[in-house]
């Protein structure tokens, strides 16, 4: 409960949107006043945000491309080599990446959080790496990826 993931968050604003209407039939005076309140609210209260445990890894722009972006490379020309299979060496077993484009403005991505947090812990002992990219926070770096 309290979560961004649950669904109390868009029934509160539906009720708010809803009480909006209502006043608006009550007293137009009524009217203005609430919907002032309802969207100085909006600006200023942001949903709430997923805190919980979780292994993601926050991927800054140069991680990311050395991290995951060069080593998938890398692995598609190993793989697109000779018919033969070579002996595995422990280069060979470099982690799988399960990355996350997060968008803080995004209602869906906010959603997403809880379930990706939850995926990242499953996913803690096995060779799959959660990370999480936030294009905003780097927005002229983002052009790297």
């Amino acid at each position: 409960m309290g979560t961004s993931g649950s669904p109390w968050w868009e029934v509160i604003t539906y009720c708010k949107s809803s009480l909006l209407l209502l006043t608006w039939v009550m007293d137009p005076r009524v009217f203005v006043w609430y919907s002032v309140l309802y969207v100085l609210l909006f600006l200023f209260v942001p949903e709430p945000v997923y805190d919980g445990p979780s292994a993601v890894e926050n991927l800054h722009p140069v991680h990311f491309k050395a991290r995951v972006k060069d080593a998938a490379d890398v692995k598609e020309a190993k793989s697109a080599q000779g018919g033969g299979k070579a002996p595995e060496t422990s280069e060979d077993h470099a982690a799988t990446w399960l990355v996350m484009y997060h968008a803080g403005w995004a209602s869906a991505s906010v959603h997403l959080e809880p379930t990706f947090a939850e995926l990242s812990n499953q996913f803690g002992q096995t060779p799959v790496e959660p990370g999480r990219f936030c294009p905003q926070r780097h927005p002229t770096r983002s052009g790297i990826l």
